[in-house]
């Protein structure tokens, strides 16, 4: 069979955006880390919370807290580390407090022939210097998933967890709202039934309405069957309703604030298409009570499975909403698949018209977790990254994107593609295939040699599209 190597060659046009800084930067170690949550200090900096571990499957893990400086250079970190696992999930700014940050977590131990879970609230200041640590609901022979959570004002936030028996086999993870008063004292919680799976996505306080909303996996309180759901829990975190999810979502829901009576939920979605029905992402306005207002889906071709970004995947950008989303995701495969994705960045205006798609990667796997809006107009994001290739390894990324998601000062010795449109194989073989941005309804492919000389030009008339080679001589293109 031919090989063919294609370089690929992007040219941008950018006036005030390439006064803005940006960057994509790899944070290599001999462990395994997760990025699952970040948050941005006064300063510009960036502090990520996760997990670090040494062995697949997990045997002991520690929570991770690191520190990036607004150009995405490693500063400091610290661990939080407990006899058996220490997880922390989420990472919010302390209301009226500049430079303070509390985290959730979970802090896991054994006592002769019994398993403990405690929820833990550690606070830091924008240092990493820990100001307090708690930790309470120290549940037997339960695991408990302190996922997310929101404040109500500078002292009081509510808490939405998963709870699982510890057992064999796979035990449902049902929800758990709790109303905290800081440093660590529960106020009152909202239990669901321990026996029927509802897992926790999000969670978001309505000042308008005064209500909880609580986004999540499964049946709904009245056991009917469809999945992401939005529980409405009213300030004493008494059941409302519960209420299907526009366009029945499927998985990777998060509720980002619009204002005081409306958020974003984004979420992955099913579009009917000619070929059956595909995974879209899909971004609704809620409001106050729960309805959907306005919102759009979107996907790139049904043969390649996009998902949208894990965790906190959409930011609010000035007048723009900026999407995160993996292109060429193995979903049973996550985060170890053995084949590359790329991440999807979407800009939308504030009607959730598409502006432009970027695409980042090609060279592993890349799983985006957060992102966060920049100072300057960009945004911030970071995730993990799985080398498939020898040796392999599960490290966390940062990038940093203009405000038209464009990474402008790339080294030379990138081995990621940064592109609104993706070709591959690389190296290729007999044919190739061209995705492009959906903005993109036609486009001209040309095959140039390292000469400067045209070898195969050809039209393109959808978004996804093969392109033969066979008749290309075999070479660097």
């Amino acid at each position: 069979m031919k090989k063919f190597v294609i370089y690929i060659f992007l040219f941008f046009l950018a006036d005030n955006a390439l006064a803005q800084n940006t960057f994509f930067n790899i944070y290599r170690t001999h462990q395994i880390e997760t990025s699952f949550d970040a948050i941005m200090a006064s300063d510009g900096s960036i502090i990520i919370v996760g997990e670090r571990t040494t062995t697949i499957p997990e045997d002991k893990v520690c929570g991770l807290i690191m520190k990036f400086d607004e150009n995405g250079n490693f500063v400091k970190e610290i661990t939080l580390v407990n006899q058996k696992r220490t997880f922390i999930y989420n990472i919010k700014k302390v209301p009226n407090y500049n430079n303070e940050f509390i985290i959730i977590g979970a802090s896991d131990s054994i006592v002769g022939d019994d398993y403990y879970s405690s929820i833990m609230i550690t606070r830091i200041d924008d240092q990493l210097n820990m100001i307090s640590q708690n930790s309470f609901y120290p549940i037997k022979n339960y695991r408990v998933f302190p996922w997310k959570f929101t404040f109500i004002n500078d002292s009081t936030m509510i808490l939405e967890t998963g709870k699982q028996i510890v057992a064999a086999g796979s035990p449902p993870i049902s929800l758990m709202i709790t109303e905290v008063k800081l440093p660590a004292d529960s106020i009152r919680s909202f239990f669901s039934d321990s026996t029927i799976i509802r897992i926790p996505a999000d969670i978001t306080y309505i000042p308008k309405s005064n209500e909880i909303h609580v986004t999540y996996y499964g049946q709904s309180i009245d056991n009917d069957t469809s999945f992401v759901k939005i529980l409405r829990l009213d300030r004493l975190l008494n059941n409302l309703e519960t209420l299907q999810s526009p366009s029945r979502a499927q998985t990777t829901a998060c509720t980002t604030e619009l204002n005081d009576s409306t958020y974003l939920l984004t979420a992955i979605s099913y579009v009917t298409t000619n070929n059956g029905s595909v995974r879209a992402i899909s971004a609704f306005v809620i409001d106050a009570y729960g309805n959907g207002l306005n919102g759009i889906k979107y996907y790139n071709h049904p043969d390649t499975i996009l998902y949208g970004g894990f965790s906190e995947n959409a930011a609010i950008v000035n007048n723009s909403v900026f999407l995160t989303g993996v292109y060429n995701i193995d979903p049973w495969g996550v985060p170890y698949q053995s084949t590359p994705t790329w991440i999807q960045i979407t800009k939308l205006d504030m009607e959730l018209n598409i502006l432009n798609h970027y695409f980042y990667g090609g060279d592993a796997a890349y799983y985006p977790y957060c992102i966060l809006p920049a100072s300057d107009g960009g945004a911030f994001i970071t995730g993990i990254v799985w080398d498939f290739q020898l040796p392999k390894q599960l490290d966390i990324f940062v990038m940093k994107v203009n405000s038209d998601g464009i990474i402008v000062n790339v080294p030379e010795n990138t081995s990621f593609i940064m592109s609104e449109a993706l070709v591959y194989p690389n190296p290729a073989g007999e044919c190739l295939t061209v995705v492009l941005s959906q903005l993109y309804t036609t486009a001209t492919f040309q095959l140039v040699d390292i000469s400067g000389k045209t070898v195969l030009m050809t039209q393109l008339i959808r978004n996804h599209q093969q392109v033969d080679i066979s008749g290309v001589p075999a070479g660097a293109y």
